[in-house]
């Protein structure tokens, strides 16, 4: 895994930067680790996020219709086809930890 750690900020109020924005202004050539998670919510805006995060090498999760409170956002981030795995929301936590960890 890379030595530096990137934080992103995507906003504090109510509407903060589209994964496009937050992409846009990646350094040129960052080709740090990234783990994608889609957890439970409605809408379907966190499809195109995630699909935008996969096509740009990142590993994407879904959480799993049986922990999801609400399913919607992460049925339609699943439907997009760019999601790796589909997880319970435990063992999300897991795999954000473990890609921390071993960048994988």
């Amino acid at each position: 895994m890379a030595d530096a750690v990137t934080h992103v900020v995507l906003g504090t109020g109510p509407v903060g930067l589209s994964v496009a924005e937050v992409l846009a202004q990646s350094p040129a050539g960052d080709k740090l680790p990234t783990l994608a998670a889609v957890l439970t919510g409605m809408g379907n805006d966190g499809a195109a996020g995630i699909a935008q995060l996969k096509d740009a090498g990142a590993v994407t999760v879904a959480e799993s219709p049986q922990s999801a409170v609400i399913f919607g956002m992460p049925k339609e981030a699943i439907a997009t086809g760019k999601v790796d795995r589909v997880l319970d929301l435990a063992q999300v936590a897991e795999a954000l930890v473990k890609f921390g960890r071993d960048g994988r």
